[in-house]
C-alpha cells in the first residue's frame, strides 16, 4: 500500500520538457480521500507547470508523468512553499516529490 493519499483520477494539463525529457503534467481530481472539481485541477496543474520550470531539482530516474496531489503549502518536513506532486514511470511505480514554488 502506498504510503500516501492514492490518486484515484486526475487530469492532463500538459508536457513540459524537464531534465532533457518530455514530461506529463497532470493534476489529482480524486484521491483516496478527497475530491477537487476540474477547474481547480487546472489551476493546480497549471502552478505545477510554471514551478518545474523554475525548479532546478530533478525529477526521479523514469519519471514520465508528474501530478500535483496536494496545492501549494509548507509542512513540518519541508517549510518552503511547495507542491506535493506524485512522479510516475511507465510501469505505474510512484514516488513523491516536492516542487518548490517561486513566489512573484
Amino acid at each position: 500500500m502506498p504510503s500516501f493519499n492514492k490518486i484515484v483520477s486526475k487530469k492532463f494539463i500538459s508536457n513540459v520538457v524537464k531534465d532533457g525529457k518530455t514530461v506529463a503534467v497532470s493534476a489529482a481530481t480524486e484521491t483516496s480521500t478527497w475530491k477537487r472539481d476540474d477547474v481547480t485541477a487546472q489551476k493546480v496543474g497549471e502552478l505545477l507547470k510554471n514551478s518545474l520550470g523554475n525548479w532546478g531539482g530533478k525529477l526521479p530516474e523514469g519519471t514520465e508523468e508528474i501530478c500535483s496531489r496536494e496545492t501549494e503549502h509548507k509542512s513540518d518536513s519541508d517549510n518552503r512553499n511547495h507542491i506535493t506532486a506524485v512522479c510516475f514511470d511507465a510501469k505505474g511505480q510512484a514516488k513523491t516529490v516536492h516542487v518548490p514554488v517561486k513566489k512573484t
